[in-house]
């Protein structure tokens, strides 16, 4: 019994002397930067004034609308604006015949289309969820050739 007190004490008196052995850590810092995001859906991809007269005013009941919104993933208020080009076919007429609002009202209360994005914008703050109606009219020109004519009308969002 007493070697086997005699080993224990010697063994714990090893102990004791030699350094215990640790693990060697080292920290890594991760980073992320969340860029702002905003995003576009419209209800439609396609509007139509159907047949008209030279110098007849689609508004009233006949206004074309068309429902911008952002997603549920976007992560800041965004600017909405509305522009378009000039209406396409052998001889076409101007981008401004064509006129929008976000309220529905008589076309010479509207807004003319412009060509590039410009104030008075659709909505300066449009929110993620959130939706703005734009109501399209039009007035076809006097003394305008008989043709079918295209226009291309652009939504665009700017992150706020």
């Amino acid at each position: 019994m007493r070697k086997i007190l005699t080993a224990i004490v010697a063994l714990v008196s090893l102990l004791s002397t030699v350094p215990l052995v640790m693990p060697a850590t080292s920290d890594v810092t991760a980073s992320v930067e969340v860029q702002t995001w905003c995003s576009l859906q419209l209800s439609t991809s396609s509007i139509s004034f159907g047949s008209m007269i030279p110098d007849q005013i689609v508004d009233g009941i006949n206004v074309q609308d068309v429902t911008a919104s952002q997603t549920a993933a976007a992560n800041v208020d965004a600017v909405l604006d509305v522009f378009g080009n000039d209406w396409q076919t052998s001889s076409g007429f101007l981008v401004g015949q064509t006129h929008w609002s976000t309220t529905l009202t008589a076309y010479s209360s509207m807004n003319p289309l412009l060509s590039s994005a410009t104030t008075p914008h659709v909505d300066s703050a449009l929110l993620p969820t959130e939706s703005d109606t734009v109501h399209f009219a039009l007035q076809v020109p006097a003394h305008q050739a008989v043709a079918s004519y295209t226009q291309t009308i652009t939504f665009e969002v700017s992150c706020g």
